[in-house]
């Protein structure tokens, strides 16, 4: 796409396809995630920059650097210093810069300097239509890779579904942030989990209870008091089950700096 109104264009027969199959084909999270995608393809076209100015990659790291300069503006109004906003926007993964509203960052930077006392944090958000229930994880990263699979195990055994998941990593090196756990090993710099997960369960979002329920059996797999595998048999499903994909494809053209790797179950 060059140009604007080929971008409207497209934009306007995407809606218009993606209606036309059905509305239980595509979920909320997808229509808004489309609708997000033309909104930042939008505002980087039609920058002060042109296109042949820049390479894509410029053009990415000048956006970047634009939600930086608005998260720290925009969060002068909280209880945060000057030196340190300008860390934590610098600090901050790109993509969670570029894919988290305001006022989720500033929930997520008070749940992050109450991480040394709680270890694990897990923490709910319910919109007022949305279909679904927002989840944030925030803990300790492990040397050992799963951490993700292991959330996932848990929501799998509460037969809740995961409309979507927004995965990071942050080093936790920042100044006014004392989130150094003294029983939590430091072999790999200390960094803590962010993941943020869309669940439901039966199309529905959770209830006060399912939430709860579903916080606790995160908290016990987290911290080491229980394995998935237990939680799961606990939940008379079968741990071992083996899942077979129907088909993996892997493409380098989707990122500048991930492979990534797609597996489909039917």
């Amino acid at each position: 796409v060059h140009d604007v109104p080929t971008l409207k264009m497209l934009y306007l027969l995407s809606l218009a396809d993606t209606r036309a199959v059905g509305e239980r084909s595509y979920s909320p999270l997808e229509i808004e995630a489309m609708q997000d995608l033309y909104e930042r393809v939008l505002m980087a076209m039609t920058s002060r920059e042109t296109m042949e100015a820049l390479t894509d990659r410029e053009m990415r790291e000048q956006m970047i650097q634009r939600e930086r300069n608005r998260l720290r503006r925009e969060m002068r109004n909280m209880e945060f210093d000057e030196e340190l906003l300008q860390r934590l926007s610098d600090s901050l993964p790109a993509s969670y810069v570029l894919n988290t509203p305001l006022p989720t960052v500033a929930t997520h930077l008070k749940l992050i300097d109450q991480l040394p006392q709680e270890k694990v944090i897990v923490d709910f958000y319910q919109g007022p239509r949305d279909p679904y229930t927002e989840m944030s994880i925030l803990g300790y990263d492990d040397p050992q890779p799963g951490v993700l699979s292991r959330i996932c195990g848990v929501v799998y055994a509460a037969n809740m579904d995961i409309h979507m998941a927004q995965v990071f990593t942050l080093t936790s090196e920042w100044e006014g942030f004392d989130l150094t756990a003294s029983d939590v090993s430091t072999r790999n710099g200390c960094e803590i989990v962010l993941d943020r997960l869309y669940v439901g369960r039966d199309g529905r979002a959770l209830t006060s209870a399912q939430s709860a329920r579903l916080a606790a059996s995160l908290r016990e797999v987290l911290l080491g008091e229980k394995s998935v595998q237990q939680v799961i048999e606990a939940a008379g499903k079968d741990a071992h089950r083996p899942i077979v994909p129907q088909r993996i494809s892997m493409r380098n053209d989707l990122s500048d700096e991930h492979s990534v790797l797609t597996l489909v179950n039917d």
